[in-house]
């Protein structure tokens, strides 16, 4: 987790995502709420696709899924499903929903996808040029 502008933007791969794969832990998503908390931010921009959501469904089925736990936390939540791995990683109808949940956002913002480098990268880098950052 980073601060792309402290106290405006961040960014940070997934709760719970290890570059060795396997199933998400419910202590590794804790963990990463609790660095979340303590970012204080406000809102999370999620670039996840709607497969890679239901991989928190195990883990936080009490919750309703993961974008649930967001707003149990009191986040205010806005999910672009992005497919990952693909040319470019945000087309321009998702980088403009992404311009716009942004700008409606609370501040700081979180973007988050699953590694958070490609989709956030990209989304991060559209906010960046166009100053909103």
């Amino acid at each position: 987790m980073e601060w792309v502008r402290e106290g405006v933007l961040g960014r940070s791969a997934g709760p719970g995502y290890s570059p060795f794969g396997g199933p998400i832990q419910r202590a590794d998503v804790d963990y990463w709420m609790e660095e979340v908390e303590g970012l204080g931010a406000a809102a999370i921009i999620c670039l996840l696709a709607e497969d890679e959501l239901r991989r928190y469904d195990d883990v936080l089925r009490a919750e309703g899924g993961l974008l649930r736990f967001y707003e149990a936390r009191e986040l205010q939540v806005f999910s672009i499903p992005v497919e990952d791995l693909k040319e470019p990683e945000l087309d321009p109808d998702e980088l403009r929903a992404v311009e716009e949940a942004f700008n409606k956002a609370t501040k700081p913002v979180l973007i988050h996808c699953s590694a958070g480098l490609d989709r956030t990268g990209a989304a991060v880098e559209h906010l960046v040029n166009a100053g909103l950052v």
